[in-house]
């Protein structure tokens, strides 16, 4: 019910789901938009390119569903790229559609941001005309190669952590180490003796993991996180830190969606 009353469009796979929605629009007296979505290779959402058409045809019928057009998604799960190739194989599809049953597919969506390159290299195929966007708009990246997308701003979001504790502690633990730790630790480099300044941070593997987080000071190395705290060695010449300050990271894709979702993370718009 929530789909139909606050979203004009939604992407489909399943003819239950859609089928659903059909009942539900007829109820609000609406006509629900689908974009049915191919699998191209990516075994992640998508039908089965041999049953497109069969598929097409029992959502053509339905009378309170327009089949708004035809999608697929790559590089999200296996890592599939988008080619040039894929992107022709879907046009293919709509070609076909709209001959056959004579309905005009208007959206032909080609990807997300990982797509993007593509245009640049002017090897999208014309009949390409829908994208849907996240990364790119947010992040200015494309996740293809990981570069600056067209003069995007790559930053758009922070990650402001706090010090709760700053103090010379030894380089290696102390002790015999067994297997209960839930943490993880950098690898030693084997040369690890004397101390260093160690600053522990107010986030843990809880809110995100560190990997994905990359601080804006290049005198921080990571050193380890637990489930709530995390351990950054700092440069000797950085005296001038001290519990309680605040350091900054650039926060990656996975970063972001996972402290966004988080309710013990403040958000603030700057």
């Amino acid at each position: 019910g929530h789909v139909v009353r606050y979203a004009d469009y939604s992407l489909n796979t399943s003819m239950i789901t859609i089928e659903a929605l059909n009942r539900e629009a007829r109820e609000q007296g609406k006509i629900h938009n689908v974009i049915i979505m191919i699998e191209l290779g990516e075994l992640r959402e998508g039908i089965l390119r041999a049953e497109v058409e069969k598929f097409y045809e029992k959502v053509f019928h339905l009378q309170n569903i327009k089949v708004a057009g035809i999608g697929t998604n790559l590089g999200c799960m296996y890592g599939v790229e988008p080619t040039r190739d894929k992107l022709t194989q879907l046009c293919l599809y709509k070609q076909l559609l709209e001959h056959k049953y004579g309905e005009r597919l208007g959206l032909v969506s080609g990807g997300s941001s990982i797509t993007l390159p593509l245009i640049e290299d002017n090897k999208v195929p014309k009949d390409i005309n829908h994208f849907r966007i996240g990364e790119a708009a947010f992040f200015g990246t494309s996740p293809l190669d990981n570069r600056r997308f067209m003069g995007l701003s790559e930053s758009a979001f922070e990650f402001c952590s706090q010090i709760i504790e700053l103090k010379e502690k030894d380089i290696i633990p102390d002790g015999v180490i067994g297997e209960a730790s839930i943490g993880h630790t950098t690898e030693g480099n084997g040369d690890d003796s004397g101390t260093a300044k160690k600053a522990i941070l107010d986030f843990g593997l809880l809110d995100v993991d560190h990997g994905d987080l990359k601080p804006k000071n290049s005198y921080m190395d990571f050193v380890g996180i637990s489930s709530d705290m995390c351990v950054f060695s700092i440069d000797d010449d950085r005296s001038d830190l001290d519990t309680g300050d605040r350091v900054m990271f650039k926060p990656r894709y996975l970063a972001v969606a996972k402290l966004m979702l988080s309710k013990f993370i403040e958000k603030d718009v700057i």
